[in-house]
């Protein structure tokens, strides 16, 4: 039987015998979280720097997807009248959009405004090579009865998930949307509604770090969630970096994007120089196709099949007190009860029991992200590159 270790703040922290996590009495893990919880917080929103509101870096956040010069929809009167306001072309914004149309509003009543070029949201932006979602496609890729959809994979990639976006844009339901050209005019217009809904997101934004020697950087530089294939060569779909052969590139940041892009960069790159400040928890995907028969017998089993199987993947990262019999999505996620902490739980928390509803989230967890962290050390040679990458904070 797996004893039970208590650390220094009181939790308990179940570890397992032989292949489960071993940690000292002595060891203090919190006060490791702490140190790492006090470098990302560094001086809160001053350790960035908001590309739009400086001329400097404002082409940080230039439209790489439309030619310049290409003309916008034409936008709506001044001072005109429309039912329904949608601000955000994402999967909130086209789901709103469906939903009302569902329920008999008229295309024509409904207006979708979105400052990029195309649908998807942080999809339309996100182009980086490797780019995929960590969410499993069949219940993150909403509508898939309605539109009659099979997802590729498991995992999808960045380009089926905007395609899916558009096409979702595209079906008989179609909506309207305005944009500002790239390279024309900007036009501001005024306009009354009976309804504004906002679905504009919070992924879609990019932030900058405030370093030195950012702003006397005399290279070519752009953010990943713009990324310029006509300076490292390459497509989404074909992620062939060529034009970096001879390039000597700097990275910073080692967050998802980093875990997805920079395989592709060190493939093509001359030289590649990683600048870190908190190493990511990086567990396995397990990525693979979709199976059709599969798909038939097991997910896309009859009506509301992907609604059921959004609750059950909820009711395992949300740790309800009562678990379906059947883990339906059965992958790393379904195993993280404790990112009910960031997700909500069906749980009742009280003030007074707050405390101890931190402690058991800890406990939760403590096993499975120290797991994680041995894996680092399996996967890199060097063991102390392994430690430097090992990420030291709960969930």
């Amino acid at each position: 039987m797996a004893e039970e270790i208590v650390d220094a703040v009181g939790v308990n922290v179940p570890a397992q015998d032989l292949n489960g996590p071993q940690v000292a009495a002595s060891f203090n893990y919190m006060d490791r979280y702490g140190e790492e919880r006090d470098k990302r917080l560094g001086t809160g929103v001053r350790q960035y720097i908001d590309p739009s509101k400086s001329d400097q870096y404002k082409h940080f956040l230039e439209d790489p997807w439309v030619e310049k010069g290409t003309p916008f929809n034409r936008p709506v009167e001044a001072n005109s009248h429309i039912k329904t306001i949608i601000v955000g072309g994402g999967f909130g914004g086209l789901l709103f959009a469906v939903r009302m149309i569902q329920k008999g509003f008229s295309v024509d009543d409904i207006l979708i405004v979105e400052p990029a070029g195309g649908f998807g949201g942080t999809w339309y932006w996100n182009r980086y090579p490797g780019l995929m979602c960590d969410t499993e496609s069949y219940i993150y890729l909403p509508l898939l009865e309605e539109m009659g959809y099979m997802p590729t994979r498991k995992y999808a990639s960045g380009s089926e998930i905007r395609k899916y976006a558009e096409s979702i844009a595209t079906k008989d339901w179609k909506t309207v949307i305005v944009e500002k050209g790239k390279g024309t005019p900007k036009v501001e217009v005024s306009v009354c509604a009976d309804y504004v809904l906002f679905a504009s997101g919070v992924l879609a934004n990019a932030k900058l770090p405030q370093v030195e020697g950012f702003d006397t950087f005399k290279g070519h530089s752009f953010h990943t969630a713009r990324w310029d294939y006509a300076y490292t060569g390459g497509s989404p779909e074909e992620p062939d970096l060529t034009k970096l052969k001879d390039k000597r590139v700097a990275y910073i940041g080692t967050g998802a994007t980093a875990i997805q892009s920079v395989p592709h960069l060190a493939k093509w790159s001359k030289e590649l120089y990683i600048f870190q400040r908190t190493p990511s928890a990086v567990d396995r995907r397990d990525n693979r196709d979709t199976d059709p028969a599969k798909w038939k017998s097991e997910v896309a089993t009859g009506e509301g099949w992907q609604r059921e199987r959004s609750r059950n993947f909820h009711a395992f990262i949300g740790n309800a007190p009562e678990k379906p019999a059947v883990d339906l999505v059965d992958d790393e996620w379904t195993k993280m009860w404790s990112y009910s902490a960031l997700c909500g739980s069906p749980r009742t928390v009280t003030m007074d029991g707050l405390g101890e509803y931190v402690k058991s989230l800890h406990e939760i967890d403590y096993p499975r992200s120290d797991r994680v962290r041995k894996r680092c050390e399996k996967s890199v040679r060097d063991q102390a590159t392994a430690k430097a990458l090992q990420a030291w904070y709960p969930g």
